[in-house]
């Protein structure tokens, strides 16, 4: 082979290394951003769906209860114009801090008004998450649209609570879910 054209498929070489680093360092995050959030009570069946409603009446334990979150997220920048870039979600105004209350109290700990978000925990019906990876990795990071909280600790005694939860967003915005009725029992 001549050496000019060794050079040349050197040149080749370099070039399109140089052209897929420099696309990777283009690669943008898509944004969007959480508009809405809503709960919904289910009950934690067998089947691990999550779809079966809760009852009130039905009287059943803490332990089988899902709440249901759904969330409106959407993109407000969609960067994916290189097939080399991976589709990298960022939430363009995150989520703070999130609280969840209710009209009652939970147990002398949580008197009627106080976060109860310290003793839920979050799950996609296979693994359960803290809320700060929550909060990080599906709130801030994913266009994930629905998630599942459940308690961790059953109440004092059995009471129909009304929950809320609410979100407060980097540009100081809070977002509420409106409220739901849950029989919660020990």
């Amino acid at each position: 082979m001549k050496f000019s054209t060794r050079i040349g498929i050197c040149c080749l070489v370099i070039s399109i290394v140089l052209m897929q680093t420099s696309c990777e360092e283009n690669c943008k995050e898509t944004l969007f951003e959480l508009k809405e959030i809503e709960a919904f009570p289910r009950t934690l069946d067998p089947a691990n769906t999550g779809n079966a409603l809760w009852l009130n009446s039905a009287g059943l334990s803490i332990d089988r209860l899902l709440v249901k979150l759904e969330f409106t997220k959407p993109v407000q920048v969609f960067f994916t114009a290189n097939p080399n870039c991976p589709v990298v979600f960022e939430n363009n105004n995150p989520v703070s801090e999130l609280t969840l209350l209710s009209n009652q109290d939970f147990d002398t700990e949580h008197p009627a008004g106080t976060d109860l978000s310290e003793i839920i925990a979050f799950t996609d019906l296979k693994a359960l998450m803290s809320k700060e990876v929550f909060m990080e990795e599906i709130l801030n990071q994913t266009n994930i649209s629905s998630y599942y909280f459940t308690f961790s600790r059953r109440p004092a005694e059995a009471k129909m609570h009304s929950l809320l939860m609410e979100l407060r967003l980097a540009d100081g915005k809070v977002i509420k879910t409106p409220a739901i009725l849950v029989n919660l029992v020990p």
